[in-house]
This record gives C-alpha cells, structure tokens and sequence, in this order.
C-alpha cells in the first residue's frame, strides 16, 4: 500500500466511469475512490462491481485506490464486500458508509486483510455521537455532510456544520488519524472551496474531497505545508530541545511544551 498516512485530497469518481480516474493521477489526487454507492443507481449496482474489476486489473495506477461501499446493514454493502472477497481483491482504502456504530468497523475488519485502511464517513446523528468510539477502530474519518444535513433537514452551510466538523477533528487529533473535509457542493465557486479549506485545517483537518478535477488543486496547496511552516517548526524544536524543555522565546513569542508538541507532530506527518 502507498506509504501516505495523512492523504490530502480525495477525488471521488462512480465506478462505472472508471476511465476518469486518471484525471486523479494526472492532477495529483493522492487518493481515487471509486464509488459505489450514491453516484450508483441500484439498476446499475451490478454493472458498477463488474467495472471495478476491469479496473483492479491495472497494476500501473498511481495513486492510492479507494473504494466507497454501500453500508454494510443493507444487501447492497454486503455484496460490495462479498465480491471483493469473491475476486480476491480489495484497494488500498475502504470508504465505509451511513455507520452508525463501531461494531460495523470491526465486523468489516474482521473480512479483510490487515494491509486495508478502513476510513469511514461520518454522516449520521450516531455516528457523531460515538465518534469517539468510531475514531478508536478506524484508520480516518471523512465528514459526509449532505447525508448529515439531510437527516437534520437544513441547509449545508458552515455554522450548521460546525459541531459536526469540531467533534470529528477532536477525536482523529486523539487517535492521530486523518481527518477529511466534506466536499465542497458548490463547484462553480472555488473561493468557497478555498474558504472551507483554510477554515477546516485551521480546526485540524487534514485532507478535503473532491468531486470534480477543477478542486483538486486548490486542495492540494491549502493541505500542503509550505516552507514558511516547515522553517519554523524546525526552529521551535530545535531550540525548545537546546535549552532542555525550558520555555524559549522565539520571535516574540513564548514556546512552551505544547507548541514543541505541535511542532514534532507537524514535521512527523511531513
């Protein structure tokens, strides 16, 4: 599997157009998740599985696969699962979906290889409420906000959304697993797309998905640590270790244990 703990950029594409995810590869997503579920039809389920197959067969695709599957209480899930253990093949990243409790994490686990990350999307009223226990059993979150807003009935915007996104990136910070924006809906603006994603790694998100190419690159800077925040993580561990974990001004500013901390996670995830 691709050695990218904390991916910055999910491109999600239906499984039965599969030939758009080399857009993901030559744009630079560093992940493609292939998608079975919403952008799917049930009349076209079966049609999707049968592409998926075509398309596990190319050993020459770059960026880490991902698989979104229906939820694993309905048949349609079932079969995702069953198929892939029926082919022998499984991606990189399974996407699960509608979880409403940890037991559904574990049981999938249970089917798979190790070598499969299992992220899930958090878009339910129960899944934020056990998003500790979520968390603890998962190797990233994804915040699903249109199933979210559905279920609420409101609008996606961003202080209807707001405990959502603080609950979920609270408990990957306490696991220290990826935590992935919701897509932003509104393709024809990517100021929103930028606006959202400063905002959500401010509050410790990690990565954003992507539903058209066009967001992709602006995901990808925003998610990036540029020099400037390198330099200066650098600076802060270097000189909080030289004075042996004293407090140490650094530009004006006092750098106590928990900004040495801040900045030994952010150059151990670089």
């Amino acid at each position: 599997m691709p050695k990218i703990k904390f991916p910055k950029s999910f491109l999600y594409t239906p499984a039965t157009n599969t030939k758009n995810l080399f857009k993901a590869e030559n744009l630079h997503a560093d992940v493609a998740v292939i998608d079975l579920e919403d952008s799917i039809p049930q009349y076209k389920k079966e049609e999707a599985r049968i592409s998926l197959l075509e398309f596990s067969k190319k050993t020459d695709f770059k960026p880490i696969k991902a698989v979104r599957i229906n939820s694993i209480r309905k048949s349609d899930g079932l079969e995702d699962i069953i198929w892939m253990v029926k082919n022998k093949w499984t991606p990189d990243i399974i996407i699960m979906t509608m979880v409403d409790d940890p037991e559904e994490i574990i049981i999938l686990k249970n089917m798979l290889s190790d070598a499969t990350d299992i992220y899930v999307t958090v878009e339910t009223p129960l899944a934020i409420h056990k998003i500790l226990e979520i968390a603890a059993v998962s190797n990233g979150l994804i915040f699903g906000s249109a199933d979210l807003a559905a279920t609420l009935g409101v609008n996606i915007t961003w202080d209807n959304m707001f405990y959502a996104r603080s609950k979920i990136a609270m408990a990957a910070a306490n696991y220290n697993i990826p935590a992935i924006d919701t897509a932003c809906y509104q393709m024809d603006s990517l100021d929103i797309l930028s606006m959202e994603s400063r905002k959500v790694r401010e509050m410790g998100f990690t990565g954003k998905a992507a539903i058209h190419p066009s967001q992709l690159d602006i995901i990808n800077t925003i998610f990036t640590t540029d020099e400037n925040e390198l330099n200066q993580a650098k600076l802060i561990v270097s000189e909080f270790e030289k004075n042996k974990g004293e407090i140490v001004k650094i530009n004006g500013q006092m750098i106590g244990p928990p900004f040495y901390l801040k900045a030994k996670k952010l150059l151990a995830r670089v």
